[in-house]
């Protein structure tokens, strides 16, 4: 319980955390972490709180703790557990946490007999033209050719709106090219 401006409030040391000037935050989230972080009743907008929090004033070692003790969280929160472990550039972590979750998506059981030559003239023309993209990055997948192949779909996945697929393929692609901070990052964005 605190007095502000003469009334009571009954607020957690981890709301106050988020209200307070910068400097007091993080005391009130260390007095948070001390009296609540183990609760086994923790609720869904305390935890929401804490992942917020965590980030800013936690540490990996405090939260790789907290995560094996709160483990049941980690099947629902995997987002932001992943998010929290690319803070503290733990890339990898995050990586193998989201990929658990997201599996590498197949190529659609498509078969095409369009030349690819002209696949790639109206990728060129309508890059924007996701069923084409797709098309072409499986033919190119198919002729040998990965790398241009991989470069369609890290290209679509980075436009605008993209759909799923293309994200979840192109956060493999990276992650297999040794570059799973970036599909870190592109598995976090909002969908």
């Amino acid at each position: 319980m605190q007095t502000l401006d003469g009334h009571l409030h009954f607020l957690t040391d981890k709301q106050y955390a988020q209200i307070v000037p910068e400097q007091f935050g993080a005391y009130y989230y260390g007095r948070w972490w001390k009296l609540r972080a183990n609760a086994p009743d923790l609720s869904a907008t305390e935890l929401q709180s804490f992942y917020i929090l965590a980030a800013r004033w936690g540490n990996k070692e405090d939260f790789e703790d907290w995560s094996k003790r709160h483990a049941a969280e980690g099947v629902r929160d995997y987002r932001q557990w992943a998010a929290l472990w690319h803070t503290w550039g733990e890339d990898d972590r995050a990586w193998k946490l989201l990929s658990i979750k997201v599996g590498e998506p197949s190529f659609p059981n498509m078969s095409t007999t369009i030349p690819r030559e002209v696949l790639e003239n109206a990728y060129r023309l309508k890059p924007e033209n996701v069923v084409n993209a797709q098309q072409l990055a499986m033919v190119l997948r198919h002729d040998g050719k990965q790398a241009e192949s991989d470069e369609i779909i890290i290209t679509v996945a980075n436009g605008e709106n993209p759909p799923p697929w293309f994200v979840d393929k192109a956060a493999w692609v990276l992650a297999a090219a040794g570059r799973p901070g970036e599909a870190v990052d592109l598995l976090l964005r909002p969908r």
